[in-house]
């Protein structure tokens, strides 16, 4: 029996990923995170299941955060520029927008609450760098 969990890498494809993802150079994981947010991201129709768990799971890795889910993370994870925040941000969103196939399995099983809220420290974290604080004037 697969894992299906409400974190980002409480799922079987989830952890595919980033099981990928050790299996590739440091410079190369960097594109393939890009890769896997950016498709969701510009994606105007249909996102499949893996390819939405897996940009979510990116975006989770860029953020940084939920380092206590997994025991090793990949080598390679780049710096947060607030264009990748900005792009991991909005696959998260579209991931899990009203029709999409993560929003409708989340909220037929009556879960989505609780998705959503494990999502909120990636959410704020990529928020945080994709809108970095402007230093205050000095006039």
């Amino acid at each position: 029996m697969g894992t299906w969990g409400t974190g980002p890498f409480e799922d079987d494809s989830a952890l595919d990923f980033v099981d990928h993802l050790r299996t590739l150079q440091a410079d190369e994981v960097a594109v393939e995170l890009e890769r896997a947010v950016r498709s969701v991201a510009e994606e105007e129709n249909c996102i499949e299941y893996s390819a939405g768990v897996s940009a979510v799971a990116a975006a989770t890795l860029l953020a940084g955060q939920c380092r206590d889910d997994l025991q090793e993370w990949p080598a390679g994870i780049p710096a947060l520029t607030p264009e990748l925040a900005e792009l991991a941000l909005r696959a998260i969103e579209r991931a899990h927008s009203d029709g999409r196939h993560l929003w409708e399995l989340w909220t037929e099983s009556g879960k989505y609450g609780e998705v959503w809220k494990s999502l909120a420290p990636v959410r704020a974290a990529l928020r945080g760098a994709a809108n970095p604080l402007q230093p205050d004037s000095l006039f």
